[in-house]
């Protein structure tokens, strides 16, 4: 009778990797949403993922994917009539 392993297997490092590496993508940013309050509110928008990366691809860290601004009035906007005075001052885009 026969004896030992029917297959037998090793692991070969001299192949060429078979994917390419591929950086992350993001979407392009969605519209703004609607501001939260007529006065002195906040808007937002969004951008997701379309690519995780790939082998020694670059990876999204450091990429926002939420955006939050001021609206009502939005920067450098006058304030709108019927606003008072007291809402927040020098607020800009922020990235989070």
């Amino acid at each position: 009778p026969v004896t030992g392993l029917e297959e037998e297997y090793e692991l070969c490092d001299s192949l060429d990797n078979c994917t390419r590496d591929q950086d992350c993508q993001l979407s392009d940013w969605e519209d703004w949403n609607g501001c939260s309050c007529s006065c002195y509110g906040v808007t937002e928008r969004h951008r997701h993922v379309k690519l995780l990366p790939i082998g020694k691809g670059k990876k999204c860290k450091e990429k926002s994917l939420k955006e939050i601004a001021p609206c009502n009035p939005a920067v450098d906007e006058e304030r709108p009539s019927g606003c008072r005075n007291e809402g927040p001052h020098k607020l800009h885009v922020q990235s989070v």
